[in-house]
């Protein structure tokens, strides 16, 4: 063997040596990462599903997450996503930029805006439904599918049993609302803290919609746009554009 292919073998031992070295040392840090994040796999399906994490939805989920927020911040922009930390305590991923909203967004977006809108009608303040845990119940959730069945049906919302199916429930898999069985056997339902990712939104809206208006504040016919306000201009938004696609299908 001339000194060519001992150098060539020395080359290749050294790289094997390399790659078993890196293998052990991968394989270390996953099982020291499975020990420290024990519910990792599970935290970031959920996050990735569009699920807000919070301590009224998922306690368990939420003590590790804020424990290990950096670590996981890290772990989530690796596989190209961001981790938000809202001010309110619960986390979820920044949402993609994309020019539409699919089906199950819309169907969330609208069982929430027009749960803001009406519960504001009623005089039930959405965040002090938040904090006070006071639930929703089966009767007022047919009274707010009668009140915007017009709106709400092009979006497969438009019965009670549509609105449960399409938007409570799915309002409840993301982590937004929780239901309750009482000894009945009735259900009710309350809003969970990431109710504020929604508030929010209409709170953003309201101050896009007023900035760029010109207004006088003297004049007696102008009033500032309210949550609900915003809800509404949102559902007949989202009414609207379904209508469009249904006719264009």
């Amino acid at each position: 063997m001339d000194n060519t292919d001992l150098i060539n073998q020395a080359e290749q031992e050294s790289e094997a040596l390399r790659l078993a070295q890196e293998v052990e040392a991968t394989s270390h840090y996953s099982s020291s990462l499975q020990q420290l994040l024990p519910k990792c796999a599970e935290i970031i399906s959920l996050l990735q599903a569009g699920t807000f994490i919070s301590s009224s939805g998922h306690i368990k989920l939420h003590k590790e997450l804020s424990r290990h927020s950096a670590a996981y911040q890290s772990l989530l922009e690796m596989i190209g996503h961001e981790l938000v930390h809202h001010p309110a305590g619960f986390f979820y991923l920044q949402p993609k930029e994309s020019q539409s909203l699919n089906t199950r967004e819309k169907q969330i977006a609208a069982s929430m805006f027009v749960l803001i809108e009406f519960m504001s009608d009623q005089g039930h303040p959405v965040e002090a439904m938040i904090n006070a845990e006071d639930p929703i119940s089966a009767q007022e959730i047919e009274l707010l599918v009668n009140h915007h069945k017009e709106r709400l049906e092009p979006l497969g919302l438009g019965s009670v049993d549509e609105f449960i199916a399409n938007g409570i429930r799915k309002l409840v898999e993301a982590g937004v609302m929780q239901n309750h069985v009482a000894a009945n056997g009735l259900t009710a339902y309350t809003l969970g803290v990431p109710t504020y990712y929604y508030l929010d939104i209409t709170r953003k809206l309201s101050k896009q919609v007023e900035a760029a208006k010109v207004v006088d504040l003297d004049d007696p016919d102008f009033n500032l746009l309210t949550v609900d306000d915003i809800a509404e201009e949102f559902l007949d938004t989202l009414s609207l554009t379904s209508k469009e696609t249904n006719h264009d299908n």
